[in-house]
């Protein structure tokens, strides 16, 4: 594929809120979630006749199991990310920019590969979008947004708040 590379950020599916731990991950409904945002982003890859994927993770397991089904249909790996974590206690708004700054910047500079897959978490991808388009987008959990990148510039090619949900 030739042309601007594709960038689809993804907000981790619904938590498994039963178990009180900071790593905790899907619940029911996040499962299917995952499996409805792995189908959908798979067709919109396949639709661009993109052959070079990259799947991005935090480390946080609600985001591995959130991109998981994805990885599974389009035969890639999955790379895990520190630069795509929430907010730690210890570090401050402007150093998260920093790493959210870093990790658009090496999407940028990649040139192997032209469709990405970010997974990342609620505090995150809001601070993402204003750097990618210049203002802050809201993402549900499950909620996905696909950006078409050109030299220094993004616009939003689509915009999905509500994965179709799979009944299992």
């Amino acid at each position: 594929m030739t042309g601007p590379k594709k960038l689809f950020l993804v907000r981790h599916a619904h938590r498994d809120n039963s178990i009180q731990t900071l790593d905790n991950g899907l619940s029911e409904k996040g499962l299917r979630q995952a499996r409805a945002i792995g189908l959908q982003i798979a067709q919109e890859i396949r639709r661009r006749e993109s052959d070079t994927v990259a799947v991005f993770s935090s480390p946080k397991k609600r985001c591995r199991e959130t991109v998981e089904p994805l990885v599974d249909r389009i035969g890639s790996s999955l790379v895990i990310d520190p630069d795509l974590t929430e907010q730690g206690p210890e570090e401050s708004l402007s150093e998260m920019i920093e790493r959210i700054s870093v990790f658009l910047a090496r999407i940028r500079e990649a040139t192997d590969v032209q469709v990405f897959v970010a997974c990342s978490h609620g505090d995150w991808l809001p601070l993402a979008a204003r750097k990618l388009v210049g203002q802050e987008m809201d993402f549900r959990k499950g909620a996905w947004i696909e950006y078409e990148l050109t030299g220094q510039g993004a616009r939003v090619v689509q915009q999905i708040q509500e994965p179709l949900e799979q009944k299992t």
